[in-house]
């Protein structure tokens, strides 16, 4: 019972993770979308407010005489109050306002998903360590030691893959 625990545990840990990590993906590919289809709008920089605990800052522009929030806002080069970005609109979503950027802004890269199944593998090994260590103290050992031994594989994987893309 309790190594079925475990095993359940880390594939919550890492299907949570890799649900968050696809999400991401896929409102970047529609972002990349839109930006790409929708005609591009003149609109001057107003303020940026730093994240706190939000984690991410805030980015304001003036849309159509509206202050409003972008999203990828960090795609404007050196923001200050007056410069002029382009931003697209969605048309499903009007409230939905994207800083256009520039072309090579919206290249997805392959480490993207490389980097998302990397965090699973990682915080699966987290995961199956302390629930290991909670659920199965005697296993522990040979769980981690398959674990890294996992880990170890996928990171030699990368580095060829790498190679492969240069």
């Amino acid at each position: 019972m309790r190594d079925v625990l475990t095993v359940a545990t880390v594939a919550l840990v890492v299907g949570f993770i890799a649900a968050i990590g696809l999400g991401g993906q896929a409102e970047f590919r529609h972002a990349a979308e839109l930006v790409e289809t929708q005609p591009r709008e003149p609109s001057t920089f107003v303020e940026l407010v730093p994240g706190g605990r939000r984690l991410s800052d805030r980015y304001y522009v003036d849309f159509r005489g509206e202050e409003t929030e972008v999203d990828y806002g960090v795609l404007i080069r050196d923001p200050h109050p007056g410069l002029m970005v382009d931003v697209v609109q969605d048309p499903e979503n009007p409230s939905h306002i994207i800083v256009a950027g520039t072309p090579d802004d919206w290249t997805e890269t392959p480490e993207g998903p490389i980097l998302m199944w990397g965090f699973g593998a990682l915080g699966g090994l987290v995961t199956a360590s302390i629930a290991g260590l909670k659920f199965v103290p005697e296993r522990t050992e040979p769980l981690l030691i398959k674990l890294i031994d996992a880990l170890g594989g996928f990171v030699r994987w990368l580095t060829r893959f790498r190679r492969r893309l240069d």
